[in-house]
């Protein structure tokens, strides 16, 4: 009898180990969505100038109110001279888990309409002085707007697998984002504007149908 009464008390003993208290499961990894819009720099609206004197646009979660007209937006302008040196860039932060990375572009034609909507373009993603990714120049799909004067290029990078905390994370990852264009076409890249809502999403419920994997170990 009393080994039963033993057997019976581990075996209680065991479970209420087992069973996190107020019945809840194990804390694990989560991923927070946050949505950013692309901010400009201080200086003039166009943003080669403070790129060139190190001042980098950045983000945060307030979307842009005012729109191009009313004399809000900036811009930064790619062509055959800064292609391979001058590059559009964002610095910023996010706090938490990160796992999947969506980008929007926002750019206004400034020569022929792309051909296929396409742009060509490579992205190179550092996150806490890591670089993560150097995609090779390719074809990145475009999306007219309903003027045709601007259009969207959107992407995501996927498999980041910075999960390092448990829930949603409290570590601050600073990231490093630059598109850098290819030679064909010119192009003014735009954001900040109601218009055109540039920026980024982290952790997006729905990754862009343009993918480009990382699988970071």
């Amino acid at each position: 009898m009393r080994r039963l009464a033993l057997l019976a008390l581990t075996t209680v003993v065991l479970g209420a180990l087992a069973v996190p208290a107020s019945g809840q499961t194990a804390e694990v990894p989560t991923f927070r969505t946050e949505r950013a819009y692309f901010k400009c720099a201080e200086g003039p609206k166009l943003q080669n100038v403070a790129v060139l004197q190190g001042t980098i646009p950045t983000w945060n979660t307030t979307p842009p109110a005012g729109s191009f007209t009313a004399g809000n937006g900036c811009g930064f302008y790619e062509n055959l001279a800064n292609a391979s040196g001058l590059n559009l860039e964002f610095k910023g932060t996010f706090t938490g888990n990160l796992d999947n990375l969506t980008v929007e572009l926002h750019d206004i034609y400034a020569s022929t309409g792309r051909p296929n909507h396409q742009i060509l373009m490579r992205a190179v993603l550092t996150i806490d002085d890591e670089p993560v990714v150097e995609s090779a120049l390719m074809n990145f799909p475009t999306t007219a707007s309903s003027t045709g004067i601007s259009e969207k290029i959107a992407f995501t990078f996927t498999e980041l697998n910075f999960d390092e905390e448990l829930g949603d994370g409290t570590q601050v990852h600073n990231i490093h984002l630059v598109a850098r264009g290819g030679t064909e076409t010119q192009s003014l890249f735009v954001w900040d504007a109601s218009e055109v809502p540039a920026g980024l999403t982290f952790n997006p419920a729905t990754p862009e149908a343009f993918k480009i994997a990382v699988d970071r170990p």
